[in-house]
């Protein structure tokens, strides 16, 4: 939704609607990219053999979910973000925490 709804997201997402602009909207599109990037990768990842490929990704997908979770954060006690943005910040440390508990079973 980050991708296509933007505007939607703005009203959402953003304390005041009047800071959309071309730039905000860009690093919205790119923020979905990623994170539907990462979906997609980990889909792809679900089913392979401990190897040290899967285990760079799954670092890289806890680091990339722990960094836009803190940006959440950064946002909503910043004021620019809505209350509402804690949804998408809880989503992202539930799949930062999932992704560590996936890497410490591949480890066995």
């Amino acid at each position: 939704s980050m991708i296509f709804m933007s505007q939607q997201m703005t009203a959402r997402y953003m304390v005041d609607e009047n800071w959309e602009n071309p730039a905000t909207a860009l690093i919205r599109k790119g923020m979905g990219s990623l994170l539907f990037g990462i979906a997609i990768g980990n889909w792809i990842a679900r089913n392979a053999s401990p190897s040290p490929a899967l285990t760079g990704w799954i670092v890289s997908s806890i680091a990339a979910n722990l960094l836009i979770a803190a940006f959440h954060i950064q946002a909503i006690t910043g004021g620019v973000e809505k209350s509402f943005a804690w949804v998408s910040t809880i989503v992202c440390i539930v799949f930062a925490l999932w992704a560590i508990l996936v890497l410490g079973q591949q480890k066995k």
